[in-house]
């Protein structure tokens, strides 16, 4: 039986009852795109960027970008559906911040000294460096993810009158807000660790609304699927423009780099909308996470979603240490698509299927289970980043 504490640690049986899979599903397709935009920028690099291969990539890696706005907009809905009503004390607001310490933090230092020692040993001393790197989440560049979740858990008391009913004034005005504070990032503020979350506000204030808008009015996404649709497209478009408008010759990591980063306005935009079409096609999963056409596909998302903190932290150890041994970056020199698309597909499925794997098997000791945020069962249960 499971051993999990939902309401204290946010780790749930699948059967538990406050579960949602249309939540879990997206959270399925959230690490697919966060592996996506990883193994896709490894071969992007090695790629001849104006050649059909590398035009591949590019499209593929930037259309991958939404990853990590639509999970921290998961996560604002996971603390929406437990922890929706005010904290009555600063106790216990203390107490919810002290029990997502100890169930997310133990694994996210593990993993980011392991990445750090197989990267350089020299990294991993003195003890104030290592230090400054867990406090920014450096160690690799997924890690700043987690120190960004806890500015979402520290602002959680004023996020939350957001994650009411849709459609009111109070939620077009914080909408709006949203979108202000986002704007002004874009234009004044250097990303960085700590100045990510007004980047991304108007994502996290857009999931609190969507969830309400259509994961509980699922009539409403045929014509949200396809008004999300066509945004989508046209600033994906927009952003491969942008992209490709940025690099000049020669063109160095560093530029390539900059040119996807996804703290922009263009690929910010297209987040939003691919999150909007994500939720639309997510609206009206069933209890048990099936839908009556393919019920196969939303099924095994939200199984890898119940899984997405671990594939999260593992999957750039992973790539690094595993699939580029198999998959060497190299092949995709060649300008032929079909070259680039197959070591594509390959590099992406052996760093989920790897990362998968490992965490499933982390999950199911007890001594292990922590290295990936969740406590020992009998069957595996997965971990809730929220």
């Amino acid at each position: 039986m499971p051993t999990h504490d939902v309401e204290d640690a946010g780790v749930f049986s699948p059967r538990a009852a406050n579960r949602r899979s249309d939540v879990d599903v997206l959270r399925g397709i959230a690490i697919c795109a966060v592996v996506a935009l990883h193994t896709s920028w490894t071969l992007l690099r090695q790629a001849p960027l104006r050649e059909p291969s590398g035009e591949i990539l590019a499209v593929v890696h930037l259309a991958s970008g939404f990853g990590v706005p639509l999970f921290l907009g998961l996560s604002a809905i996971g603390l929406s559906l437990r922890h929706g009503q005010p904290f009555g004390s600063a106790g216990a607001y203390l107490a919810f911040l002290r029990t997502r310490a100890q169930r997310l933090l133990p694994a996210y230092v593990a993993w980011s000294l392991a990445s750090l020692l197989l990267r350089d040993p020299a990294l991993a001393w003195p003890p104030q460096q290592v230090a400054s790197t867990l406090l920014t989440g450096s160690a690799d560049i997924q890690f700043y993810f987690v120190p960004l979740l806890f500015q979402l858990y520290l602002l959680w008391p004023l996020l939350r009158s957001v994650s009411g009913r849709a459609g009111g004034s109070r939620q077009l005005i914080a909408l709006g807000s949203a979108a202000a504070i986002s704007l002004l990032a874009w234009k004044r503020m250097i990303p960085t660790t700590f100045s990510a979350l007004p980047f991304l506000a108007v994502h996290v204030v857009g999931a609190l609304l969507l969830k309400t808008a259509l994961l509980d009015r699922p009539e409403r996404r045929r014509v949200a699927m396809a008004a999300a649709a066509v945004a989508a497209v046209a600033s994906l478009v927009c952003t491969v423009r942008a992209f490709y408008g940025m690099l000049v010759p020669p063109v160095s990591p560093l530029a390539m780099a900059w040119a996807s980063f996804i703290f922009q306005p263009r690929p910010a935009l297209y987040g939003v909308a691919a999150i909007t079409l994500c939720f639309a096609c997510a609206a009206g999963i069933r209890p048990d996470g099936t839908r009556p056409t393919a019920p196969w596909l939303p099924r095994a998302l939200a199984a890898l979603g119940r899984r997405s903190y671990a594939v999260y932290l593992t999957h750039l150890i992973v790539a690094s240490n595993l699939t580029r041994h198999l998959i060497a970056p190299a092949t995709v020199q060649s300008p032929n698509a079909a070259v680039a698309v197959a070591a594509l597909a390959a590099s992406f499925g052996v760093t989920l299927a790897a990362s998968l794997a490992l965490g499933a098997a982390l999950e199911r000791h007890r001594a292990l289970a922590w290295l990936v945020g969740a406590q020992a069962t009998r069957r595996a249960a997965g971990v809730d980043v929220a």
